[in-house]
């Protein structure tokens, strides 16, 4: 926590400076997020849906180390959660039924990316490995019969009363591309997130999700 608050001080003073500006890039990028689970040993249906689809938001701001190297924070608003819980919230292990889950999350990643020219000097493939915090700031409850697919039941999750870990960490890797457009470049990215915490305190919840996005970037100097 230390070392990213440091970094998001540093940055913005960096930001301030128009000798460095040149070497600030910024950017944002939303799109589609699977989220799923891994519950550990619990055994689940052979045709058992696990993951939900949702969407995240996120900002960028990276500083270039060297032509090819940037190190930078991407702070964002993403929906994570699973398509059926097994056991959530304590009770009999076991799969309990279509309880789908949406967990709201603050996340500031600090990663590392690499750009290298692919094919054309406007084309460039992405690279990045990062780590980072998320915080739990809502989450709701969804029951879906299983003959129907009707929903029976939707709530908003009480954090008072619910053994939820509303802090979560993990580990990012991404790969996209980015095309030379005007001053900055049009970003086409794909990111997996995989934590080694439980979401839930009384169950194997570990959140693993893969976000597909569309974003813009462009340096501060321009």
């Amino acid at each position: 926590m230390k070392t990213i608050r440091f970094f998001i001080v540093s940055f913005m003073l960096g930001a301030a400076s128009p000798a460095l500006q040149a070497q600030i890039t910024v950017g944002l990028k939303t799109g589609y997020t699977q989220a799923w689970e891994d519950y550990g040993d619990v055994n689940l249906p052979d045709d058992a849906v696990i993951h939900v689809n949702r969407f995240n938001v996120t900002a960028m701001g990276y500083y270039r180390l060297t032509p090819h190297f940037s190190l930078g924070i991407e702070p964002g608003f993403v929906k994570r959660g699973a398509a059926c819980v097994p056991g959530w919230w304590g009770g009999t292990p076991g799969f309990s039924g279509d309880t789908q889950l949406t967990l709201n999350y603050v996340e500031m990643p600090l990663m590392l990316a690499a750009n290298l020219p692919f094919w054309s000097p406007k084309l460039e493939f992405k690279a990045k490995l990062g780590y980072g915090l998320a915080y739990m700031v809502s989450a709701n409850e969804k029951i879906v019969d299983l003959e129907t697919n009707e929903e029976l039941f939707k709530q908003k999750v009480d954090f008072d009363r619910r053994n939820l870990n509303r802090w979560d960490n993990g580990v990012y890797l991404g790969i996209g591309f980015g095309y030379q457009i005007g001053k900055g470049s049009l970003l086409l990215e794909s990111t997996y997130f995989r934590s080694p915490k439980n979401a839930d305190e009384s169950n194997a919840s570990k959140n693993r999700s893969l976000n597909i996005n569309l974003g813009y970037s462009f340096l501060l100097s321009r």
